[in-house]
């Protein structure tokens, strides 16, 4: 946990040229979906030729805020997760927003600084469908947070039929 009570994870998820590069996500437990942004796709390789040939769907869903966004969902493979290791590695369906435009400023924020109109994307955030393969409890006053893996993932199997996971394999070698 740093500073602002945030909490972020690292994971590691594979390239376009096969290496795993860390990518950071930060912990969203109202988000149904984990997202990456477009800057993690980019520094993952994929331009957004490659992403429009690797793309599994697309279409529009509605943001925490209510606003309605674009979005595309790209299979991407993980294979290192809150220090767990899953050796053969972990296809999983990444959501992506698309790019919006956010008019400036708006009724509720008549005191920003914020003028005009500007671009904006969406950060990765790791949503209850991966926070769901585990079980989390804080200690604030101590800045921790702590993830154990759930043995039997059959239940949130049922939750989250479009992204099943059957195993994470951990290595004690950490």
């Amino acid at each position: 946990m740093i500073k602002n009570n945030r909490v972020y994870a690292m994971i590691d998820i594979r390239n376009r040229n096969g290496l795993y590069v860390p990518i950071r996500f930060k912990l969203d437990s109202g988000a149904d979906r984990t997202t990456i942004s477009l800057n993690d796709l980019e520094k993952l390789g994929y331009s957004w030729e490659l992403i429009k040939l690797s793309m599994v769907r697309n279409g529009r869903g509605s943001l925490a805020s209510g606003e309605e966004s674009a979005h595309f969902e790209i299979l991407l493979q993980l294979n290192h997760i809150f220090k767990q290791i899953i050796p053969k590695g972990l296809n999983f369906p990444f959501l992506c927003a698309g790019l919006r435009i956010i008019e400036a400023p708006k009724p509720s924020c008549s005191n920003c600084h914020l003028t005009g109109e500007f671009y904006t994307g969406f950060r990765s955030l790791l949503g209850n469908d991966l926070l769901s393969c585990f079980d989390m409890t804080t200690e604030w006053m101590q800045r921790k947070v702590h993830l154990t893996r759930i043995a039997d993932l059959t239940e949130r199997n049922k939750v989250y039929p479009w992204c099943e996971v059957h195993s994470l394999e951990s290595s004690d070698n950490l």
